[in-house]
């Protein structure tokens, strides 16, 4: 066991002793989880480590995410390290049912998907020893201590990517600093998104030379892939018509959505269609019912609905399809961020050349955000009347392109992270 693991912080010590009784926890909360279609039905016994598949041969890149939108954003990595080594392959493991559905879709080959293993050390170890990763590489702010403590005692090098954290999140880490700082110095590398980030874990007590300021991968992707087909089938179904969307919204948001298309409406762009995609598509019964109840004519994706010519919202109810309303639609409000969620990414309807409108809440986000504000790359809004004034300026196809452009520019200054991370990639594994 790696010497460090030794003096652990009195937190962690309560947590491994826990994380080797929970199994029977973990079991019961899965059934409940599975039970409400949470959990896939056959294969959640992945996440107590049952496999069907085998390892392949040759040496094995480890992604550790949690749900779709973090998998997607590996993918300039793992495209990269693919046309690197033919012989290498990638395994993605995340926790929901609607990232398996997306990923299996657009990863790229030699990619595997598997469903993440609960914190315990039965499975983990299953996992460990089944796959026998060449390196492990954990996205974002994942950090399970019990897959941590035993991936590295299997000796296997650790690197953190994208790592963020709301303002909330780094207050509680501030608060337990010496559990969070044995935590994250079990990673040889912390690839950070900002400067913010590596003042915070430089307190905490993480040694600078164990940090890099990369930015993002999600900033170097492409627009989110879509079907070009069904692209063409919808723009002949809408026409002429003026369309926006509210992407990734929450409960209240798609009101203030609904109302603020009204408002559009009754600006001369009568033919207006408000394209909803909430950010829990299950929720979309509840929606159409509000959106009848303000007399709005309204067509579910899921159900089949066609979008006609008396349709005023068409509620985008299906998984894996945001590149297809993004490269339909020319504005978007992101939603998150009128809720109190913290925001929602704005790279891909960016990168998908649309312009954003956002609200005031981008806690998530907060450093992009600001750069977008400052060059005025988007659009910032309070209210229905702010945002029905901003889709109603954007129209302008003028006054949208220059948005458009000024965001673009504004990401692009971080736009070596993929290429960043898989350089120091290669040195590890030597390919």
């Amino acid at each position: 066991m790696n010497a460090n693991l030794k003096n652990k912080p009195l937190l962690i010590k309560a947590y491994i002793v826990f994380s080797r009784l929970n199994g029977f926890l973990f079991r019961h909360l899965i059934k409940k989880r599975r039970a409400k279609g949470k959990e896939h039905a056959t294969r959640y016994v992945e996440r107590f480590g049952v496999y069907s598949a085998q390892r392949p041969k040759g040496k094995l890149i480890w992604f550790n995410a949690v749900s779709v939108g973090e998998a997607l954003a590996l993918r300039p990595l793992i495209e990269q390290l693919i046309a690197t080594d033919k012989s290498l392959h990638i395994l993605v493991t995340t926790v929901t049912v609607t990232s398996a559905e997306v990923l299996e879709k657009t990863l790229p080959k030699r990619t595997t998907h598997l469903f993440s293993p609960v914190d315990t050390a039965s499975a983990t170890q299953k996992f460990l020893a089944h796959w026998k990763p060449d390196l492990a590489i954990w996205c974002e702010s994942e950090i399970w201590p019990r897959i941590i403590l035993e991936t590295r005692s299997a000796g296997i090098p650790m690197l953190l990517i994208n790592a963020r954290i709301s303002d909330k999140t780094a207050k509680k880490w501030l608060k337990i600093k010496a559990s969070m700082c044995w935590i994250l110095s079990q990673f040889d590398k912390i690839f950070a998104q900002t400067e913010q980030l590596e003042k915070l874990l430089i307190e905490i007590g993480i040694h600078k030379n164990r940090i890099c300021i990369s930015g993002t991968t999600k900033e170097d992707r492409n627009g989110l892939p879509y079907d070009v087909n069904q692209l063409e089938e919808f723009k002949k179904l809408v026409g002429n018509r003026h369309i926006w969307i509210a992407a990734s919204t929450h409960p209240s948001e798609e009101e203030i959505a609904m109302q603020a298309h009204l408002a559009v409406r009754e600006n001369d762009i009568e033919n207006s269609l408000l394209i909803i995609a909430p950010r829990h598509p299950d929720r979309s019964d509840e929606i159409a019912s509000l959106a009848r109840k303000m007399n709005l004519n309204v067509a579910i994706r899921s159900k089949g609905n066609d979008i006609i010519g008396n349709t005023d919202i068409y509620i985008a109810d299906t998984i894996g399809e945001m590149g297809l309303w993004y490269a339909l639609v020319k504005t978007a409000f992101i939603g998150g961020s009128l809720a109190q969620i913290g925001g929602h990414n704005p790279y891909e309807p960016i990168a998908s050349h649309t312009a954003v409108i956002t609200g005031p809440n981008t806690y998530n986000f907060t450093e992009v955000y600001e750069s977008l504000n400052k060059c005025k790359g988007c659009a910032l809004v309070y209210d229905e009347i702010s945002l029905a004034n901003a889709v109603i300026t954007l129209t302008n196809d003028a006054t949208r392109s220059a948005m458009i452009k000024r965001a673009q520019t504004s990401v692009q200054d971080t736009n070596s992270a993929a290429k960043v991370v898989v350089d120091h990639i290669k040195t590890t594994l030597g390919i």
